[in-house]
């Protein structure tokens, strides 16, 4: 995370908001700077298709996931392997564009812009 943080200088930045606090689901969504942050704190419960907002539509791309083997996950959302996901100009939860994300139970995952994802992520 520190590493993470590192990168994106989402610490410093001015854009924070909370787009999603679900007692139901167990579920926040958070921005910070560019980056989407998706936790989900249910014990038992993984969702599929789980729409969360965002600030811009484009391209997005998996930059940390707590569900990684180095992190003692099971692979499930899994940096390596998990392709670009699409945010479409579609309102939801209060943000201009959208995605649909995969979320496994007891989980964080961080999502950023592809552009912003390149210029940062270790060659």
């Amino acid at each position: 995370m520190n590493d993470l943080a590192g990168r994106f200088k989402y610490l410093c930045s001015d854009h924070q908001y909370t787009s999603l606090k679900s007692d139901s689901d167990k579920m926040i969504v958070v921005e910070r700077g560019d980056c989407v942050f998706v936790f989900n704190f249910h014990p038992n419960q993984s969702y599929s298709d789980y729409r969360v907002g965002a600030k811009h539509g484009g391209q997005y791309k998996l930059v940390l996931s707590s569900d990684n083997p180095e992190f003692g996950g099971y692979s499930n959302l899994w940096t390596f392997n998990c392709p670009e996901i699409k945010a479409d100009e579609y309102d939801f939860n209060g943000r201009p564009a959208s995605m649909m994300v995969y979320s496994p139970s007891r989980s964080v995952s961080v999502y950023a812009p592809v552009e912003a994802a390149r210029n940062c992520m270790p060659q």
